[in-house]
This record gives structure tokens, sequence and C-alpha cells, in this order.
């Protein structure tokens, strides 16, 4: 569309001292007559765009109108651009590169001697090779308030077939999440990204509901049924990267015993197996019960 062209050679000629006409015209598939109409366009617009003839010349816009990076510290841009780089390794679309254009005159201003003190990471350890296919398709559907049909596998391995209204697209620990309503479970759901096995965008629409933001948080992640677990002290580096310090409850010599109400889930006894032998839980019975049956399967598997 016109109108994002005319955004794009904006954030371009703001970052460059000088832009040709046959570089506009080739970054965005047009003619060279159009750039000058739309050159003409941002004239009438009130952008102080000029010209400049010559073997060195091309299009530019005043400095005047251009964002002073003085307002930004080091260390700020630094950030930014921690932020950009690592957001970019999960996310890649126009919008972004849109942001990164706006950024990019400040950006290149970072003294190369500067280091962030400050970085960001939010790379999945997993990458998800279809990810950006699969983000491009929430997002087409959210944008039109399209019906999604998934295959969706849950926590138990079960393969669901589920119809949803997507709301939101959230990036939570380096995952993808759609906030949605499930219309199997006329309930708001949130559903992993990478456990989508297909999905496709139906031709029915729907309006949008009354609903808050929900975070996977305490309420979420817990019940009210206490589970006490103690781990051998050599995996304290471990038990500190899960739980949080106030469940730490007592460290001697040679355990370490937390007080969690973490949901009972396979996720909790997953983590608890990935311990091994420096983990016993202590109660409840009903996790204890679980924990050892899913040892009597694994080792079954290798009898």
């Amino acid at each position: 569309m016109k109108i994002y062209r005319l955004l794009s050679i904006i954030n371009i000629m703001l970052n460059k001292e000088l832009v040709t006409a046959k570089y506009l015209a080739e970054k965005h598939e047009v003619s060279i007559k159009t750039i000058q109409r739309d050159i003409e366009t941002l004239n009438m617009a009130g952008i102080p765009v000029f010209s400049k003839k010559g073997i060195k010349g091309g299009y530019g816009i005043l400095d005047s109108y251009k964002f002073d990076t003085k307002l930004l510290s080091t260390q700020e841009v630094n950030l930014l651009k921690s932020m950009l780089d690592s957001l970019s390794s999960v996310y890649s679309n126009k919008t972004l590169e849109s942001l990164w254009e706006k950024l990019e005159s400040a950006l290149i201003t970072v003294v190369n001697a500067e280091y962030a003190k400050v970085k960001v990471d939010i790379t999945p350890w997993n990458k998800d090779e279809k990810l950006q296919e699969k983000i491009d398709l929430i997002l087409d559907a959210i944008g039109q308030y399209r019906i999604l049909s998934i295959e969706y596998y849950n926590s138990n391995g079960e393969c669901l077939l589920r119809e949803i209204e997507p709301y939101e697209l959230v990036l939570r620990h380096g995952r993808w999440y759609i906030l949605s309503y499930c219309l199997q479970k006329k309930d708001i759901r949130t559903f992993k990204v990478n456990r989508i096995s297909t999905m496709e965008i139906t031709n029915r629409h729907f309006d949008l509901r009354d609903y808050k933001s929900i975070q996977r948080d305490e309420s979420t992640m817990r019940d009210g049924i206490k589970k006490v677990l103690r781990f051998n002290k050599e995996a304290y580096y471990r038990v500190v990267d899960i739980f949080n310090v106030d469940e730490v409850t007592e460290i001697t010599e040679e355990n370490v015993t937390v007080v969690t109400y973490l949901k009972l889930d396979s996720w909790l006894i997953s983590m608890i197996l990935s311990f091994g032998d420096d983990v016993k839980v202590i109660e409840p019975e009903i996790l204890k019960k679980n924990v050892k049956n899913k040892i009597k399967k694994m080792n079954n598997i290798y009898n």
C-alpha cells in the first residue's frame, strides 16, 4: 500500500544522508516515476525533502527534521540494539524492519569502544524452523478476526482438535503463546505455539469478546496442595534456577528442602525425574505415586 511505502521512504531518508530514486524503486519494487511521485506527495504533506543532482546526488531530508540522537545515551542505544537483535531471532516481519529503520540512525552512533552492560537474549534453545510461518498465519487470523482451526498436543501428549478465536500473540520465556477463546471449552485459553502441529484459518469471523490479558502466573501454575521435595546439596545450582528463594525452606550440609505449591502435572513430574537420584519426594503421597509409576514405565521400556 502507498501509505506504508511512504512511511518506509521517510524512515530510510531519516537514516541516510542521501538516497537515490533507483535504490528506493528497487527496494519497494516500483518504478522510478512512482518514487518521484511519492517524493512530491511527501513535500505536499510538509516533509522537507530536498534533491541533489549529480553522481553522488539523491533525495534527503533536512537535518532540522531528523531525530536528535543525543537524546539517547550510549547505554540506552546499546540496550535498544540488544533488544531488537534478540527479538529478530524469534520474530521477523515488516513491522520489526520498520522499527529497526526508525532507530537505525541512533544505533549507528554507538561508539565501538563502548559495550552494553545489559544484554537481552530471548532466543530459545530449540528453534522451530517453521515458527515464522506459524506466527505469520496467527497474526493474519488475529488481524482479520477469523477463527483458527488447530491440532494441538497438550501436556499429556494428547492430540486435540480445537477451534479458537485468537486475540493476542505473546512471547514468554523465549516461547510463543496464543491467548484465545476456545470454542470447545467456551473459555479463555492459552496455547503454546510449538505444540500446534497444524493450523488453518477458517472463513468464519468472530467478534472480539471482553477479556483480560492472562499471564502464566501463580493462579495458572499452582494449586493448594503442598509439595515437599528434598534435593542433594550438589543439585542446589539447578534448584535455584527453578524455584523461588522463599520456597527453599532448609539448607544443610547434605540436603536442600523445597516447599512448593506448583501444580501437579506432567511438567512437575518430568522436572522431578530430570534430577535423577538427586531428589526425593517427601509429600504428598499422590505425587510420590505418580513419580513411582513413571519410573516403573521407564524401567519396563529397558527390560
